[in-house]
């Protein structure tokens, strides 16, 4: 797989009539400002590729991205982490992480569906939970969780097909408690979680959606042979589709 990263992390102070964005590192003291909280936006994107067996168009990359909770699927394997709400929605409990001296569980609703416009797999993520942070806080209320992700075929005359997949997560906290916002290295330990976790989920559709896509067409050529031998047609696509 081919793939970049970009990362940043913004935060600003509230002012009359002002928004100021600026790096919590460079803050003014706050004996120095008006503002009473810090704003913070967190960001980290991951663009990645994955090349494709060549195979017949029967067997295309866009069909195989239409059963879209084969790859949710395989993407998360473990299926104790997940629970599936229908409608193309799954409840998903992601690894344990640590925040500082805090270590928490963060619980989400994934939702993945075929988009005919772009041609490929959407993945949104909302309703963030996350387990195990002291209600003390203050922090579990306020975060607001905005995941953006699509795979889609590239449109190529090249030999090998291949699925141009991006996502990015932006996490933010209107009202950081003051414990947090003055905390050594909070803001690259924050960072760092999502980049974490777009990493883990990179190197999954890296490691398993090539691997899958032979598999599925391997089925679907079996299947197909079945029928053929019984004089049957049987559809290429499972009638889940997500969205």
């Amino acid at each position: 797989g081919l793939f970049r990263r970009r990362g940043r992390t913004v935060c600003g102070t509230r002012r009359p009539h002002d928004l100021m964005r600026r790096t919590c590192a460079l803050r003014t003291p706050r004996h120095l400002q008006t503002a009473t909280r810090c704003a913070c936006r967190f960001q980290s994107r991951r663009v990645v590729s994955v090349p494709l067996q060549k195979v017949d168009e029967e067997f295309s990359a866009r069909a195989y991205l239409r059963d879209s909770e084969r790859v949710v699927h395989i993407t998360f394997p473990d299926e104790k982490r997940k629970r599936p709400l229908g409608n193309g929605r799954w409840h998903v409990r992601l690894l344990p992480m640590q925040l500082l001296w805090v270590e928490f569980c963060a619980v989400c609703v994934i939702h993945a569906w075929y988009d005919e416009k772009k041609g490929g797999l959407r993945l949104a993520v909302n309703d963030l939970n996350l387990e195990g942070v002291p209600n003390e806080l203050g922090v579990a209320e306020t975060l607001l969780l905005e995941v953006d992700g699509q795979l889609v075929p590239r449109s190529s005359s090249s030999s090998t097909p291949v699925l141009d997949g991006k996502i990015q997560i932006q996490l933010t906290a209107p009202h950081l408690p003051t414990v947090l916002e003055f905390a050594p290295g909070f803001q690259d330990v924050v960072q760092g979680i999502l980049d974490s976790v777009l990493e883990r989920l990179e190197r999954s559709i890296v490691r398993e959606v090539g691997k899958d896509y032979r598999q599925w067409v391997l089925e679907r050529r079996s299947r197909s042979s079945d029928s053929i031998d019984q004089g049957q047609e049987v559809p290429l696509l499972s009638s889940n589709d997500g969205g």
